[in-house]
């Protein structure tokens, strides 16, 4: 199976003993719907454990591992907020 190179729109469930494995999405938001989740991040020592109602905005780089504690999850991504293009200040001089 290969990667999937979006951001499913809408509600995801994940199977017990399944792992969704998000590649570079440092921004993304994670919600969890329904379950809990245990979530850990490529260079992070922390895990993170978020139940029902519960999100965490990915702050790495890299795969982030995200696994339902007990039979299964459901949960959404929403990708980062789109900065505005940063245009840089016009040079000009007046004579």
């Amino acid at each position: 199976m290969g990667a999937i190179d979006y951001v499913p729109h809408g509600r995801l469930a994940i199977d017990g003993g399944a792992t969704l494995r998000v590649d570079d999405g440092e921004g993304t938001l994670l919600h969890v719907w329904e379950g809990s989740v245990w979530l850990t991040q490529e260079r992070d020592r922390r895990d993170h454990l978020l139940k029902a109602g519960e999100s965490f905005r990915l702050d790495r780089a890299g795969a982030t591992l995200i696994s339902p504690l007990g039979k299964a999850a459901l949960v959404s991504l929403t990708p980062p907020p789109q900065s505005a293009p940063v245009f840089p200040a016009p040079v000009f001089a007046i004579r």
